[in-house]
């Protein structure tokens, strides 16, 4: 029997650490019964989006990314699945992950289409779904939306359906058994161990051994500082998003500028707000958890928070150091 476990995302649940690590531990997840498949291209595998999306008559991001027309995704699909049937498994457990399967396979007939194509290959496939707070997941995307462009204030209105997350447990609970759907939580307070113990002792039901593995540098989610996003935001509003290629350099400019300042959140009433508009959502959602989790992920997040802000003097600095950087 073949089995596959698939990593959906949530996106903001600490996805890209997650690829990164079992990116960094293809021959040590072995010992969970896992395998890191060569037809596999890079860390997040946005390629399997397009299994669910064989009907899709406009081109999308992932599109562009793998360099295919939406005419051409069926017989492309077929071609990869081929390949991976053909590959030995040595017993082992098919694993891939990409947040994109979560945001962008919108309706439960993507699902089906993303399962039966999968179904050619495995006997069995398990979805594995992080999940967060509905407002916690708000607060921690606007920072990327800041870095993608956005240079509106944060508001709390209705999710967008890439991040709704009744919406989207209630989706793929209605395709998978729900013996091979895993829900699992992420903590606004989660360490980067504490997400990989989840993810393979919930799965595979093998407790990890930390001293075995490579470990991935950084935070899970890592934010930006009050003046920071600030300072972005305006550049945003006077002269368009940061180019994508100078990015990281911008990036790296305000992590060394603003290492004394906290990272962005809210203020005690704007929480307090917060929490009282998505208290009966985060409530349906813990009921997708296991119960031992519940208790602990209904817990009101540990935000330091600030009357103070930003500091306009550091926000000027920053905001002409990066359009500096953006015009060299």
């Amino acid at each position: 029997m073949r089995k596959a476990i698939i990593h959906i995302g949530l996106e903001k649940t600490g996805s890209t650490f997650i690829q990164d690590f079992f990116f960094q531990n293809q021959q040590a997840i072995k010992q969970h019964g896992l395998y890191y498949s060569r037809c596999l291209t890079g860390k997040n595998h946005a390629r399997l989006v397009l299994l669910g999306q064989e009907d899709e008559g406009k081109p999308n991001k992932i599109h562009h990314w793998v360099g295919l027309e939406p005419e051409a995704v069926p017989a492309a699909n077929r071609d990869w699945l081929k390949e991976v049937q053909a590959e030995e498994s040595n017993g082992l457990t098919f694993w891939a992950s990409s947040e994109f399967l979560s945001s962008l396979l919108h309706k439960r007939e993507n699902c089906i289409q993303f399962l039966d194509n999968l179904r050619v290959v495995f006997d069995e496939v398990s979805i594995v779904l992080f999940v967060r707070k509905q407002d916690d997941l708000l607060l921690s995307r606007y920072s990327t939306s800041v870095l993608d462009g956005n240079h509106k204030p944060l508001t709390f209105g209705k999710a967008p359906r890439e991040i709704d997350v009744v919406a989207i447990i209630e989706k793929w609970a209605g395709v998978v058994p729900p013996e091979h759907f895993y829900v699992l939580p992420y903590f606004a307070d989660s360490k980067p161990r504490e997400l990989i113990d989840t993810f393979l002792g919930r799965t595979t039901g093998i407790e990890p051994a930390p001293s075995r593995f490579e470990w991935p540098e950084g935070e899970v989610n890592p934010r930006l500082t009050f003046s920071g996003l600030e300072a972005i935001r305006r550049i945003n509003e006077r002269r368009g998003s940061i180019p994508k290629e100078k990015r990281r350099e911008a990036l790296a400019l305000l992590a060394d500028q603003t290492r004394h300042e906290q990272k962005f959140t809210l203020s005690d009433e704007k929480l307090g707000e917060a929490s009282e508009k998505f208290a009966a959502i985060n409530e349906e959602i813990s009921r997708a958890l296991p119960s031992a989790d519940r208790d602990r992920f209904l817990l009101p997040a540990r935000h330091q928070t600030s009357a103070n802000g930003y500091d306009p003097k550091l926000v000027e600095q920053l905001e002409a150091a990066i359009t500096t950087l953006i015009y060299t």
